[in-house]
């Protein structure tokens, strides 16, 4: 059965064509079952745009389609990076961009004086393309089911795992480049200041000492966990202030998400270089096609083998192409806080 809800409801699209791709076997059965939801178009034009370019199936088609747009649209919602991608510096991957790393002189100019010359320096930055992956376990039975709560599940599951990621792999002070592998986090090598202590003083002096390190203002944002600014608010109530959902912290905008690590960060965004395709492959694999080795998250890693066949699994695998990179090394501060 098809799940099928009204058009207007967010996922909708994208749930049904998880469910067809997840429970069709041939690429006629898809078809066949995307035309019977007339309600539903933009299930038919994705996986029609499929069968008529087979070499590009699953990425350039969806870059057209109402599915891309409700993937990211859950992605981008939950993502901190999705939050502040409109304030970061758009690139093109592998494109060189240069960067000016002193500014023009300028000065008054007495009569018959000379006009100032400055030596610029430049730096050039480009950024290499990155894919991360994320896979979704789920029963046939679940792909199959009409329910809203099994469409809920369907649709959110693979873009709110990729945020997730995505928001760790950006802000992680640990995490290195390694070649042809990862970007590092805009975090990785940059200021960092030395929390002094939870009281309303102390959070205070960090705060000042974290702004005087950050070397550019041009899209100044603070980023941490919401459980950590209200505990600012409640220590601090003069230096937070809110206008409708948005916060301020200093006057400075506050993005706040769970995905946020146990750190404060002040990032000027405008300083930070940000390359997107914009495009998401969905690959899909049925039951008796495969078996699957599964690992618990944890350290250390647990594997469990599990055959597709027997249990009735569907595994739906979501491959994005992102990177990101810091224009100048003072244009980020972070602080590991403990509240």
């Amino acid at each position: 059965m098809n799940i099928r809800m009204e058009p207007a409801d967010r996922g909708t699209v994208l749930a049904n064509y998880l469910s067809i791709k997840g429970t069709s076997e041939t690429m006629g059965e898809q078809l066949e079952r995307a035309e019977r939801l007339r309600r539903l178009p933009d299930v038919m034009f994705a996986i029609k745009n499929e069968a008529t370019n087979p070499q590009t199936t699953g990425n350039t088609p969806l870059a057209q389609s109402r599915v891309l747009s409700e993937y990211l649209g859950y992605e981008r919602g939950a993502s901190i990076v999705g939050m502040a991608r409109k304030f970061m510096k758009s690139a093109v991957f592998m494109s060189a961009l240069i960067l000016q790393k002193t500014a023009a002189l300028t000065a008054w100019i007495a009569e018959s004086g000379r006009t100032p010359v400055s030596a610029f320096q430049f730096d050039k930055l480009s950024l290499h393309p990155y894919k991360l992956g994320t896979s979704s376990v789920f029963t046939k039975d679940v792909v199959r089911l009409s329910t809203p709560s099994a469409a809920s599940i369907l649709s959110q599951s693979l873009p709110l795992a990729n945020a997730r990621f995505i928001d760790n792999q950006f802000l992680d002070p640990s995490l290195a480049e390694v070649t042809d592998t990862n970007p590092a986090s805009i975090t990785y090598g940059a200021s960092s200041v030395s929390s002094t202590g939870s009281s309303a003083a102390q959070m205070t002096a960090d705060f000042i000492s974290m702004t005087a390190d950050l070397g550019s203002w041009t899209a100044a944002h603070w980023i941490m966990q919401p459980k950590t600014l209200s505990r600012i608010a409640a220590t601090v109530p003069p230096l937070v202030s809110f206008q409708g959902a948005d916060a301020f912290l200093m006057g400075i905008p506050v993005i706040r998400s769970a995905n946020a690590p146990a750190a404060i960060v002040l990032v000027d965004l405008a300083e930070i270089l940000y390359a997107d395709e914009d495009e998401t492959s969905i690959a899909v694999a049925r039951s008796g096609e495969a078996a699957l080795v599964m690992d618990d998250g944890g350290s250390p890693t647990v594997t469990t083998l599990h055959s597709m066949f027997q249990e009735g699994l569907v595994v739906f695998r979501a491959i994005r192409t992102i990177s990101w990179a810091r224009a100048h090394d003072n244009s980020v501060v972070y602080m590991t806080v403990s509240y």
